[in-house]
């Protein structure tokens, strides 16, 4: 029988002849072995099941051997046990009850090996029984409760117990990676952070009217900074009291632009030291590089903890503050 002809053309459109090395014979044989191959490897259907059956069974198996990936507490387990303790020695079972109910905290029965003596203890366990101690949600809601206890205690005028449950705070914010939660709380007890507006307001005392536009931009700072419940609150606190720096620049030296404003003030000695005068701008600077969504319209990316913005308003004021001064002294009245 004579060999299957197969065309095929050359990249330049020329017809060429090609041998194919399969008869119409030999194509016709390997088409018939290869339906007895597939009838022969046909699987069994009782087969497939059982093994599928085996596989997940063994998969179950391994399922239940696999420990969970546990998240992170917001508030430690110390600071739970400070604060539950604190309840029993301070508080009183309605007190208990206020602060977590308005706090909207549910209560749950405890799990059956946990065993609690006292009532205030069984009653405090059953309240955090509900909590998702590694949701911000949740933990912000205990820390509303908290924050009622520390006022109480404050009324009290029992001080040392406010500043070691303080303590416990202060450290789990640290470690945590969800920082701005204990805001609700440290914002009111923490003497660093209550005054954070205090060198803002410093800063508008010293400014005259011919600075009003400064003025406005640091007491919308104010309102911002008086309440840093999250990232964009400090950034925009942060941004005014930027603004407000810019704009006494540029009042007292006529340009239109902070750059061209501290080379003015740079190429005038009666400012003062170079490093000094020249440090607004290097502010400036930094803070953009920083935080480059302090600006509106800005990709939000950056994180600026409390801290942070109380490091950088204070250097801003600072700054306005000697400027301000010198130019009372330097400019004509």
């Amino acid at each position: 029988m004579a060999p299957v002809q197969m065309e095929r053309r050359h990249k330049h459109g020329q017809l060429l002849q090609n041998t194919s090395p399969f008869t119409p014979h030999t194509l016709r044989a390997r088409g018939t072995e290869k339906c007895r191959l597939t009838v022969a490897n046909s699987w069994d259907r009782d087969s497939f099941a059982e093994g599928l059956a085996e596989m997940v069974k063994r998969l179950s198996n391994w399922l239940r051997c696999v420990k969970p990936v546990k998240m992170d507490a917001i508030i430690s387990s110390a600071t739970r046990r400070a604060f539950e303790d604190s309840y029993v020695q301070f508080g009183v079972l309605r007190d208990i009850s206020n602060d977590f109910d308005d706090a909207e905290v549910e209560q749950s029965e405890l799990p059956p090996p946990r065993q609690l003596t006292g009532q205030r203890r069984l009653l405090i366990g059953q309240y955090y029984a509900s909590v998702d101690w590694a949701s911000p949600t949740d933990a912000s809601q205990v820390l509303r409760a908290y924050a009622s206890h520390l006022r109480r205690l404050k009324e009290r005028s029992i001080e040392d117990e406010v500043q070691r449950l303080l303590k416990h705070l202060r450290r789990d914010r640290m470690r945590s990676q969800n920082a701005s939660v204990f805001d609700v709380i440290l914002t009111d007890f923490d003497s660093t952070l209550a005054g954070r507006t205090k060198t803002v307001e410093d800063t508008v005392s010293v400014l005259e009217t011919t600075f009003s536009q400064a003025m406005e931009h640091l007491n919308q700072a104010l309102e911002h900074l008086q309440t840093p419940q999250n990232s964009r609150a400090r950034k925009d606190g942060l941004r005014d009291c930027l603004s407000a720096m810019e704009s006494v620049l540029k009042v007292i030296t006529k340009t239109n632009d902070i750059k061209d404003a501290t080379a003015a003030l740079r190429a005038d000695h009666l400012w003062g030291h170079d490093a000094i005068v020249k440090d607004g701008l290097s502010i400036w600077n930094r803070v953009h590089e920083l935080y480059p969504d302090v600006r509106h319209g800005q990709a939000s990316g950056s994180e600026l903890t409390d801290h942070e913005c109380l490091y950088w308003v204070d250097r801003i004021t600072t700054f306005v503050r000697f400027i301000a001064r010198r130019a009372d002294e330097i400019l004509p009245k």
